[in-house]
């Protein structure tokens, strides 16, 4: 039997468990490292060609971006994230190309502009992304109060006032919150104005 998944989940998974720990011991743990961004672009020419398409060598350069965008924590799906953004490219081209008076090779290439991602969705702050979330309405409070807290803090710095004494335990505890809830990517984005 196996078992696959993040490696912390996975872990606190089996140590849930007593009667799974003594039947998966640490030693039988295998760390499985991510494919690089050429493996994967490999991958993503596959799921292409799987579907009856060809990645352009301008759309592979902009895939290659588009994973280093998307690695920003450690729920980076490697293969999973690969499959999907082919798939959404191809659904893209699908609803932007007129099928009256197109060649078919139109329809089975996937160019540079399949791959880029929505100007407005990358202009959208992480601010604005997190409260357009339903729901954790206290985390939203609590990462509001927060930024505005550090951004006092530096105010007071700018104007040679001392700065309120305070430890991290509030910065952490949210950065706990936002891991539980599988958001951390919200978290470094919401304090980019921030100076520490």
């Amino acid at each position: 039997m196996y078992y696959a998944g993040y490696p912390e989940e996975m872990r606190s998974f089996i140590n849930a468990n007593p009667g799974l720990r003594s039947r998966f011991p640490q030693s039988n743990f295998i760390q499985l490292p991510d494919y690089s961004n050429e493996e994967l672009i490999k991958i993503a020419e596959q799921i292409a060609a799987e579907n009856d398409y060809i990645l352009t060598e301008e759309s592979k350069i902009e895939l290659h971006h588009r994973l280093d965008m998307e690695r920003v924590d450690d729920t980076f799906g490697n293969a999973r994230t690969v499959r999907n953004i082919i798939l959404d490219a191809i659904f893209k081209k699908g609803s932007e190309i007129s099928v009256q008076d197109r060649d078919i090779l139109q329809f089975t290439l996937l160019n540079k502009d399949d791959f880029v991602v929505d100007k407005k969705k990358m202009s959208e702050s992480a601010t604005d992304q997190l409260n357009r979330l339903i729901g954790l309405d206290s985390l939203k409070e609590e990462m509001k109060s927060l930024a505005t807290f550090v951004s006092m803090q530096q105010f007071r710095r700018k104007k040679d006032c001392q700065p309120f004494q305070y430890s991290c335990i509030q910065f952490l505890q949210a950065t706990l919150v936002l891991e539980k809830r599988r958001l951390p990517k919200y978290m470094p984005s919401c304090f980019e104005n921030v100076e520490f």
